[in-house]
């Protein structure tokens, strides 16, 4: 979902915290969430606030399947530079005439 969605299903939360009348499931056709959705983003909101809620899970981690730093020295090491061989031909060239 876009963050203007998250915004409003934050919103939405916050009011039920203060009128219990409103339900998951009308937060959730309100928004698109699902109400597992809803009730994950009501704990975050509990404890760590709107801007906790609304923050991406990952921000500030490196990604899973990013490659160490080791893997990348090797990898770099197994490219480095190329060295061309010299050419077999050395610019001469004998022509085959056929027949």
């Amino acid at each position: 979902m876009d963050r203007r969605t998250k915004e409003k299903a934050v919103g939405l939360l916050g009011h039920k915290a203060v009128d219990p009348s409103i339900t998951y499931a009308d937060v959730a056709l309100e928004t698109g969430y699902s109400e597992r959705q809803l009730m994950r983003l009501a704990k975050m909101l509990a404890e760590g606030g709107e801007e906790a809620a609304l923050a991406h899970g990952n921000s500030g981690r490196q990604a899973a399947n990013a490659a160490t730093d080791d893997e990348v020295r090797y990898l770099r090491g197994l490219k480095g530079p190329t060295r061309r061989s010299p050419s077999r031909t050395s610019g001469t060239y004998t022509s085959r005439t056929c027949c």
